[in-house]
């Protein structure tokens, strides 16, 4: 026995010790659980990823259909894989914004169909991901030599190990990157050039520190596949002001934000980032700049747009733009006025924004030798508009109305696609390419009759259901592929609930539509496991149900109305609900394998709280954006399963 005891405490250990520590902090923008595949995959292949304190329950999945890997599910919007993970072999998790709550152990997995053997799966690594909030406060005054910043995560490294430091300012800078206990300074940011030197401990000295320099610094540790973070809050205090007298200052400029209500101006003169707000879909936004530079020859000068991670906006050198130097994703998507440095304009017009160009912009002027002159920050925002629509809807409009300056629109395209880039609709030469759409969306979409000449590109999308929730993005474009105006809306279809105790005699999961349906369509009410795997609960045609595709724990416990294609309501009674019949349930309704009404219904079955003789209780809850309705159906006692069968 003691032995067993033993062994089992090795194997928990060795186990544990193969996991990957991923250490994050709350609030970063976000943090990547990585893993590379490198053999050779298996034919059609899933990568699965779980988290093991919800009982292995999935979170993420990119199943291989129809000849490509697509994304079959996702526990959480704050979670995504990357598009071409069968080329690259990256099958890394990115949790964005990752909360404490996201603090678990993580498992990807593959799995296959074998020949032979069957289903088959794989685990291929274990992340533990950590989310912190703790940090360690460090405190310097203005004018001192230099300032030590410690890391905590640099205990016992080995020679290969890289360290980096960066600077939230409210995006992260880098400040010194160390590979191998050699500085690689190539990405660091200018204005800590010459001033940083790494230690033997990875701690970080800081010479001349400035104001600029306060707030919050990462020590990241990259360790033999882990990734460990340490957190320093830098406060610097001006000179001549001691500790006491820089607290009684802070407290006395709340009270004058108070007094003085927090009005606009004043709070962007002390954050001294100007603010810009846009729609997504208008054909550009201005990041505005005028300054006066004292400087006879601007030939000499450099004015540089940067974003997060110093990704280069817009480069003007040399009185032309350096559109080489800029990152892919603002090609052909940026412009400065004529002569700018000697105007004093040094305003950037970026072309077609959405929401994913809301970020803080950085203008910067410098000199050949890189000394800045001028730095100004733009924060820009753009704004998704935001639909919300019941799954018990027949259609729901994503709109967009805009205006189109062009004399030949027959040589646009209106292409809507979802956030995994599949084709929702197209519009092309003046009629719907309904053979370039996804399945998913195939007889559910329809446009405005000459949208481009309206300029109404709005798309109804009919029969929404919980899978449709994304958000969905319409481009114009011409023959040469230039985008001409791109707008972003983000849906949100709130499904159905329905919650009964274990114990009570059946739960109705609801589906009522339109009574307008073919006669030979087929009804399927379908579950879905944690495996993610679709069983039959009840398949019904016109000529009758059919028993033998339905699942063995569903036999004699479900029921449908008699003739729903007459009346619309294709609702399921699932009698004698236990608790493991939790969980999403699906309900298809197709014709030659095309799918012409879905509805997707929530079931959760409550542990049984009423005692012996009480009466059982059936509560149907429809969730919906402006309230939570609920009705509370009561059954009488019963005295045989003779009367219970008639009460269902």
């Amino acid at each position: 026995m003691k032995v067993s005891v033993v062994v089992g405490l090795l194997i928990h250990v060795s186990q544990h010790a193969l996991a990957v520590v991923v250490q994050a902090y709350e609030g970063m923008e976000s943090v990547l659980l990585p893993y590379q595949y490198s053999d050779i995959l298996p034919d059609d292949p899933s990568v699965v990823w779980k988290r093991s304190d919800l009982n292995q329950t999935v979170i993420h999945l990119l199943k291989y259909d129809s000849g490509k890997l697509k994304e079959e599910y996702r526990h959480s919007e704050h979670m995504s894989m990357k598009k071409n993970i069968l080329e690259t072999g990256d099958f890394s998790l990115t949790v964005k914004k990752p909360q404490l709550s996201d603090s678990s152990n993580y498992t990807c997995n593959l799995q296959w169909e074998d020949r032979w053997e069957g289903p088959r799966e794989r685990r291929m690594t274990e992340v533990q991901l950590q989310v912190k909030d703790d940090q360690e406060e460090v405190e310097v005054r203005e004018g001192a030599e230099s300032i030590r910043l410690p890391c905590k995560a640099s205990a016992d490294l080995p020679e290969d190990t890289t360290v980096d430091w960066t600077h939230f300012d409210p995006e992260p800078m880098v400040v010194h990157v160390s590979r191998s206990k050699t500085d690689d300074l190539q990405t660091q940011d200018r204005s800590y050039r010459d001033r940083t030197q790494m230690n033997e401990d990875m701690s970080l000295t800081l010479k001349k520190p400035t104001d600029t320099d306060g707030g919050v610094y990462i020590c990241t540790v990259y360790r033999e596949g882990d990734v460990l973070r340490s957190k320093v809050l830098l406060q610097v205090v001006p000179e001549g002001f001691p500790a006491w007298a820089t607290a009684l200052l802070v407290v006395f400029a709340v009270l004058l934000l108070i007094l003085l209500g927090l009005s606009y101006k004043f709070r962007g003169y002390f954050l001294s980032v100007q603010q810009v707000e846009v729609d997504s879909g208008e054909e550009s936004v201005l990041l505005p700049w005028k300054t006066t530079l004292h400087i006879e020859d601007v030939s000499q000068l450099t004015v540089e747009w940067t974003v997060y991670k110093n990704r280069k906006v817009h480069v003007y050198e040399d009185g032309s733009d350096r559109t080489n130097e800029q990152d892919d994703e603002y090609r052909n998507r940026t412009e400065m006025k004529e002569d700018p440095l000697r105007t004093g304009d040094l305003s950037l017009t970026l072309k077609h924004p959405t929401d994913q160009d809301t970020h803080i912009y950085t203008c910067t002027v410098y000199n050949r030798e890189k000394e800045i002159l001028r730095r100004k920050r733009v924060e820009l925002k753009v704004k998704v508009q935001q639909v919300e629509v019941d799954s018990e809807e027949e259609s729901v409009l994503l709109p967009w109305k805009t205006t189109l300056h062009i004399e030949d629109v027959s040589q646009l395209t209106v292409e809507w696609t979802d956030c995994k880039d599949m084709k929702v609709h197209v519009y092309e030469d003046g009629s719907d390419r309904t053979n370039e759409q996804d399945d998913e969306f195939r007889n559910r979409t329809e446009m405005k009759e000459d949208p481009l000449r309206t300029g109404d590109l709005s798309l109804t999308l009919k029969h929404p259901t919980d899978q449709d929730t994304h958000i969905y993005t319409c481009t114009v474009y011409n023959r040469e592929k230039e985008i001409l105006r791109r707008k972003r809306v983000e849906l949100w279809v709130t499904g159905q609930q329905v919650e009964v105790e274990e114990g009570a005699w059946s739960a109705l999961l609801p589906f009522r539509t339109t009574p307008d349906l073919p006669q030979d369509t087929t009804v399927g009410w379908r579950y879905r496991t944690n495996d993610l795997e679709l069983i039959h609960v009840h398949v019904s045609e016109k000529k009758s149900a059919q028993p033998d595709e339905q699942n063995y724990r569903y036999r004699n416990r479900t029921k449908m109305n008699e003739d729903p294609w007459t009346t619309g309501d294709f609702s399921l009674t699932l009698k004698y609900p236990q608790q493991d019949d939790s969980g999403r349930y699906l309900c298809l309704v197709s014709r030659d394998e095309v799918i012409l009404r879905r509805k997707a219904v929530r079931l959760k079955v409550k542990g049984q709280s009423s005692g012996a003789g009480q009466r059982s209780r059936v509560s149907l809850s429809s969730v919906s954006s402006a309230d939570r309705t609920q009705v509370t159906y009561q059954f009488p006692p019963i005295s045989s399963d003779a009367e219970a069968e008639a009460a269902v």
